[in-house]
């Protein structure tokens, strides 16, 4: 065929932290960055841990594609509910819950330095 092969997965596994401690809960997700040469559209997703650790999953696949991500930070204090009233209490600021906004950029790629997947949020 014509298709050609299908690029590698990178694994990314880091932690995040937030006034100095770990962000014990949320979610983290790599966005492609369109403006930055990342072509994919999957999006990666991955939970906080009560250490503030995370590992990125695409379609329940370890890792995500090379490239630059744009980094959104979906952590509340309340549980989102099922009813269209749930209004989500952020634990960060609200700039990291939306791809436009926020400050957070990694770049995945083969091999990785040591704890070069580690966020630090800005309150």
């Amino acid at each position: 065929g014509c298709s050609k092969p299908a690029e590698p997965m990178h694994p990314v596994a880091g932690s995040v932290r937030f006034n100095g401690k770990p962000l014990h809960k949320g979610d983290i997700v790599f966005v492609p960055d369109a403006a930055k040469g990342n072509p994919h559209l999957e999006f990666g997703i991955g939970k906080l841990d009560a250490l503030g650790k995370y590992e990125i999953q695409t379609f329940k696949k370890e890792g995500v594609k090379p490239g630059w991500y744009k980094v959104m930070v979906l952590a509340s204090e309340n549980e989102p509910e099922a009813n269209l009233a749930w209004v989500p209490i952020w634990i960060v600021p609200e700039r990291y819950t939306k791809p436009e906004t926020t400050k957070l950029a990694i770049e995945v790629v083969a091999n990785p330095t040591p704890n070069c997947y580690d966020l630090v949020i800005e309150p």
